[in-house]
């Protein structure tokens, strides 16, 4: 690797192809065009372990919803070879560096016909590339319907108008290492660190070069025939603002640049009160390793189910001690935070609840307490007494709006170059679908014999939004048609012939699906038209 603070003011470098951001995306390109006959040069802001003052070039606003806000935007990127992948918390095996994966379907890449927004590709041509991502990872064929890991104690529930699909796990490490070292073991292929990237120089439609920063004050130039940016759902709009200033930003010819910015909300869904007889299914929905492959079922409201117009869902279900209460739960952490004696002594006069909660407190203690991140619990003694009752935990697709959206701040960073404003609301089409999701599966548990669901409700009586996901998408959405898209479907930026943007961000719609495999997919498909070109 190429440590850019090694070299002389203003000294230039040359590649056929520069790679903004050395994360999954970045790197899946590079390790594609292996061997490709081009000298590729990836760019990291951060370096190839942590570094404290690189992560302070991730600061940013957010505006909007309080809740979505809560967490910082240093919180949710993160600078170093290897990106987020470093910041990817499933526990697999003993280790905390997992992902979740699950491919986009017909569906999801739909949209609605209301939203104006649909990805100009379908199930079919992303195919291939879904399964050259499995190569990637080290995972066999591209299976994630229900019936291949069904068994006779784990087995998907048969619910009206509720469908069952998995996730599947890997190691972090295969993106943040393997593919790392499969690039840098190319002597065709540079990593150039503490490279952070702040502007686009374009002269007669294209990009002359890459200006880049390795520490404040030192300005470096990056000359290549093409460039690909691969930052992030937030960077990669955030340079596009930040070049080309004059015009109101690059590729931002129809102020699309930054708009329909989407992520998956979470939301509070309620508890499942359940019978016995769901018991019996419940190993499906835990994390469990199928002929050497690590699953977790989940349960799926999408869009048709709803009438085609609302956003769908995404729901998991998490065993909790009898008579637990989630928002009880909720009220009294906020009071001890507090120190609200107040509160405390209001929340302890329900005792059967403060009771659950309590010996959620011991579960947690013990390392016991199942978590969307940890599994195993099915597998633990007495599952079914000492967790009776299921919390339903959603995460929601999002409408497309164009006034969610990423901004360049009039606050600069450490290297003086502008900071992005988030945007972010939940909107009504949003709480609705939320809403209209509950009470479908409500009434599906219920048909079903499995029990009565206590939903949970704002006062207002809309949906419970916790958060975001911080899965950062759309803010340079793909579209055939310049006008309603910032790239083209090869990821090519309209009116600028030799810029391409990959990963989360050209996403039109966010489905209710993790986006980590459609990331790597859209990295591989982006690397085979790049391999196809002159």
């Amino acid at each position: 690797m190429l440590d850019l603070r090694d070299l002389a003011e203003g000294q230039e470098l040359r590649a056929d192809l520069c790679i903004v951001g050395a994360g999954p995306a970045g790197l899946a390109v590079a390790a594609e065009l292996r061997g490709a006959g081009r000298e590729v040069l990836l760019l990291e802001s951060g370096g190839p372990e942590p570094v404290p003052g690189a992560q302070g070039l991730g600061v940013g606003t957010v505006s909007g919803d309080t809740r979505y806000g809560a967490t910082p935007l240093t919180g949710t990127r993160h600078r170093q070879v290897g990106g987020t992948a470093h910041l990817w918390d499933i526990s697999l095996d003993g280790a905390d560096h997992g992902v979740r994966l699950i491919p986009f379907g017909d569906e999801d890449l739909r949209g609605a016909p209301s939203w104006r927004a649909a990805w100009p590709l379908d199930a079919g041509d992303l195919a291939p590339f879904y399964a050259r991502a499995h190569e990637l990872l080290g995972l066999g064929p591209v299976r994630y319907d229900a019936a291949p890991w069904t068994a006779p104690d784990a087995a998907p529930l048969a619910l009206r108008d509720v469908d069952t699909d998995v996730f599947r796990f890997a190691p972090g490490e295969r993106l943040s290492r393997d593919l790392r070292d499969r690039v840098t073991a190319d002597p065709s292929c540079r990593i150039a660190t503490h490279a952070t990237a702040t502007e686009l120089v374009v002269e007669h439609a294209r990009v002359d070069h890459v200006v880049v920063a390795s520490a404040p004050g030192r300005r470096h130039r990056v000359r290549c025939r093409e460039v690909v940016l691969a930052a992030g759902g937030i960077e990669n709009a955030r340079l596009l603002l930040a070049s080309a200033r004059g015009r109101g930003g690059l590729g931002n010819d129809h102020d699309l640049v930054g708009r329909t910015f989407m992520d998956h909300p979470l939301v509070r869904a309620g508890m499942l009160r359940s019978r016995p007889g769901i018991r019996a299914a419940l190993g499906f929905y835990d994390h469990r390793t199928v002929d050497g492959s690590r699953v977790m079922g989940r349960l799926v409201v999408g869009r048709g189910r709803l009438g085609g117009e609302l956003p769908g869902s995404a729901f998991y279900l998490l065993p909790r001690p009898a008579g637990y209460d989630p928002e009880l739960a909720s009220q009294l952490r906020r009071a001890v935070l507090a120190r609200d004696a107040g509160s405390v002594v209001a929340a302890l006069r329900h005792p059967r609840a403060v009771a659950g909660v309590a010996r959620g407190v011991v579960a947690r203690r013990r390392d016991a307490w199942p978590e969307m991140s940890r599994g195993g619990w099915s597998r633990q003694s007495g599952p079914a007494r000492r967790w009776p009752d299921l919390e339903l935990v959603q995460r929601c697709e999002q409408v497309p709006d164009r006034t969610n959206r990423v901004v360049l701040s009039e606050r600069r960073d450490a290297l003086g170059a502008p900071v992005a404003d988030v945007h972010w609301t939940w909107t009504d089409d949003d709480r609705a679908g939320a809403a209209a999701a509950q009470v479908l599966l409500a009434q599906a548990f219920a048909s079903a014999g499995l029990g009565r669901t206590d939903l949970v409700r704002e006062p207002d009586g809309s949906a419970q939004l916790l958060g975001g996901t911080h899965h950062h998408m759309g803010a340079t959405r793909m579209s055939a048609d310049p006008a309603a898209g910032v790239v083209d479907p090869d990821g090519r930026l309209h009116g600028v012939a030799n810029v391409y943007v990959t990963g989360s961000s050209v996403f039109p719609t966010s489905g209710t699906p993790n986006p980590t495999l459609t990331i790597l997919a859209l990295a591989a498909r982006l690397a085979a038209h790049l391999r196809a070109q002159p």
